[in-house]
């Protein structure tokens, strides 16, 4: 892994994602760069009862595969659990040899984000080139 792959996964595991607020989620098509974009608005923790909001854009993303059970991420207080990156997973190598088949490396130059709300609410798993997080004010 290069220094800055292993700098990209790191700023983004290194986010306070444990307790963290999954509030809004958008998929949306950047027309000036030709790309698909997924955003996530998230409350994150910074200290106890201390609260900080910023989205979570995805760029540049070719799979997106969402299972949320609304009422459980309701229930749960909209919390997640933890959240990945990495550059090798199994889901990625299971999409190659399934649906992308008949691609050659086709998630090679991809990420693969990951967001497991606290159970029963879900997953969000990301095949993206990069991401950005902007935080508000």
């Amino acid at each position: 892994m290069k220094l800055l792959e292993k700098e990209k996964v790191s700023e983004f595991t290194n986010l306070p994602w444990h307790d963290a607020k999954l509030l809004e989620l958008r998929v949306f098509r950047d027309s000036a760069l030709n790309q698909d974009n997924l955003s996530c608005t998230i409350d994150f923790e910074m200290a106890r009862n201390s609260w900080r909001r910023a989205v979570v854009l995805f760029q540049n993303c070719t799979i997106a595969k969402i299972d949320l059970d609304l009422d459980g991420k309701r229930v749960c207080a909209d919390s997640i659990f933890e959240a990945t990156c990495e550059l090798e997973s199994a889901l990625k190598k299971s999409l190659e040899a399934g649906q992308l088949k008949n691609e050659r490396q086709p998630l090679n130059d991809y990420y693969h984000f990951r967001i497991l709300l606290v159970s029963p609410g879900g997953e969000l798993n990301v095949f993206a080139k990069d991401f950005d997080v902007a935080w508000s004010a």
